[in-house]
């Protein structure tokens, strides 16, 4: 079997511009079958919509470009993140370089791609082997590549020139900006949210006492663990009513508008598929509003409307059903911000309801409504009422959001008008969000302008220190260990900041080194020392830096040069003189 040595570069590299996972292994004699007779190959180990994709690549004799296709595939199951890509070829070697958000996922692919191609063309590990091996290598990525909010995020990130990196890959929390500059956050929700908040978010019965207690308007529900007991609370509260989970989001196991005892049951067994205690709550009408609050300060409001299909005299409701998920753009369902309405129990509840089933012919222009709550997750659809909500309405969820002690804060909000005052009317907050979903790239870029003022890039000052030889190394970072306070010294195998030496017992480089005082909030600023040969080897530290420099007796050949004035603000040869002198010219 041909096996793949794969390097992790954190920034430019002789062979890629950028951040690459890169992959190089040998050309095998045995030709590669066309696009379509490799996809039809893989059908036995992958998923049906995984070969979908890669039936469409172009069709291509070259290993390294198919692989490249491959790879990429694997890694944006969870979505597109449209990260860059190169290969190329020389002699009977071939590489792959990919961009990366969560490195260990992406190596994983693209090991998996280069295994999975090569048994196609040429049979050697069994079925059941390699489809276990598809199934972890898209579970991890399902685990460890960034959903659609946190690609929304990286998408103003990449255009504004930000960094982003997994704080531990795998994670899900990522860092935007370096050092004293960084902001970490899930999601949407950030560094800045307190415990106490995200627990009593996490729990709507304790959320919304709170909300009660604050003066605000809330909901009136009870807690049932058995049918019965939500049968019986049901009875005492009055119909019509809704039963939720305890502590799930995105309108999971929730059914609104509940009128019956047998519907009550129904809807119990469904919240209690994801948690032990049930919601009953007594049903309040309105529309549903989303009010967003970041960093303290009222962002947008949003009205979240139920799916529904318009009859046009011909059709069937299961036919303008998939009318209306075909209408939605590509490119649109890749960024995640709409879904597909499913033809699930919950959609057939709902006709039933309107005493209709997914045969009938709706008149034209009668509204058909296919869901009860309003979510996108589950097909809903959304508008901005922003300039429309009432100051009584804004001045709530900022409320709300300090009372919490939370960064970024959804609360859903239920009223016939967002116009009019919470204090006219009925109306209620049915649930507080500290992960509230983003609507689309402009609320992205809210967020990051809430954390990262006029326009910042999140990057602190850095400096990249050439020498010739290791011993030449360690002379600069004795030389260089002191500029002060704030200033992080790393080489290879050590960092320094404010007299705290880190080292590293795994094998490391310059660039994962610098990653210990990226991560670290006291770093101002950064100096990476490494020779000409760690450079060739394994890239540049980081993705973009100020300045790289290197001594009198370091003259880097053109490739190297090239790659310096590539990557970094300015390039050049320091003067004679102190070197810390020098070098504190660029922080």
């Amino acid at each position: 079997m041909n096996k793949m040595a794969i390097t992790v570069t954190r920034g430019p590299s002789l062979r890629a511009p950028f951040a690459a996972v890169i992959g190089q292994f040998g050309i095998p004699p045995a030709p590669l079958p066309d696009a379509a007779t490799l996809t039809a190959r893989l059908a036995a180990w992958l998923p049906a919509s995984l070969c979908q994709r890669l039936n469409v690549a172009e069709n291509s004799a070259s290993l390294q470009h198919w692989l490249m296709h491959f790879a990429q595939t694997i890694t944006e199951s969870r979505g597109k993140m449209a990260l860059p890509a190169v290969c190329g070829a020389h002699q009977q070697l071939a590489w792959v370089a990919l961009g990366y958000c969560d490195a260990h996922a992406t190596t994983q692919a693209m090991q998996f791609a280069l295994t999975a191609t090569l048994n196609a063309i040429g049979n050697t590990v069994a079925d059941a082997t390699l489809r276990r091996q598809a199934t972890a290598v898209l579970r991890l990525q399902q685990q460890a590549q960034p959903d659609f909010q946190e690609r929304a995020l990286m998408r103003v990130a990449r255009r504004r020139g930000m960094p982003v990196y997994p704080v531990v890959d795998g994670s899900l929390v990522w860092q935007y900006g370096q050092g004293s500059k960084a902001w970490q956050c899930v999601e949407t929700a950030t560094q800045a949210d307190s415990r106490t908040g995200m627990m009593l978010q996490r729990n709507k019965v304790q959320s919304n006492e709170l909300v009660l207690r604050l003066g605000l308007p809330g909901v009136t529900h009870r807690i049932a663990t058995r049918p019965q007991q939500a049968i019986a609370w049901a009875q005492q509260l009055g119909y019509p009513l809704v039963v939720k989970p305890l502590d799930r989001g995105q309108g999971k196991g929730v059914t609104a508008n509940i009128n019956t005892p047998e519907d009550v049951v129904t809807a119990f067994r469904k919240a209690a598929a994801y948690s032990p205690q049930v919601i009953v709550e007594r049903f309040v009408a309105g529309n549903d509003y989303r009010i967003m609050v970041m960093g303290g300060k009222f962002q947008w409001a949003i009205q979240r409307n139920p799916p529904d299909v318009t009859g046009d005299g011909q059709s069937s409701i299961a036919e303008l059903i998939a009318r209306k998920n075909a209408l939605i753009a590509k490119k649109d369902l890749d960024r995640g911000f709409v879904k597909h309405v499913v033809i699930d129990g919950e959609v057939q509840r709902v006709l039933a309801l309107h005493q209709v089933t997914l045969e009938d012919r709706p008149a034209a222009g009668a509204v058909i409504p296919l869901r009860v709550n309003a979510n996108v997750s589950t097909g809903g659809s959304y508008m901005d009422v922003t300039r429309h909500i009432h100051a009584d309405n804004r001045a709530m969820a900022e409320t709300l959001a300090r009372a919490f002690r939370l960064d970024v804060v959804g609360v859903d909000f239920l009223t016939a008008d967002i116009g009019r005052s919470w204090r006219e009317g009925a109306c209620a907050v049915i649930e507080v969000n500290a992960t509230p979903m983003l609507f689309c790239d402009a609320h992205a870029e809210q967020w990051i302008d809430s954390k990262f003022a006029d326009g910042e890039n999140g990057r602190i000052p850095s400096v990249l220190l050439l020498c010739h030889s290791p011993a030449a190394r360690d002379r600069a970072l004795a030389e260089l260990a002191d500029l002060g306070p704030g200033v992080g010294v790393v080489t290879r195998t050590q960092a320094s900041l404010d007299g705290c030496v880190r080292q590293f017992t795994r094998t490391t480089d310059a660039g994962a080194a610098a990653q210990a005082l990226l991560l670290d909030p006291s770093c101002e600023a950064l100096i990476v020392i490494c020779t000409a040969n760690e450079i060739r080897q394994r890239g540049m530290p980081l993705d973009r830096m100020d300045a790289g420099a290197w001594t009198e007796e370091t003259e880097p050949d053109q490739a190297l040069r090239e790659l310096l004035y590539g990557s970094c603000n300015k390039a050049m040869k320091l003067p004679a003189g102190p070197l810390a002198n020098a070098v504190r010219t660029f922080l």
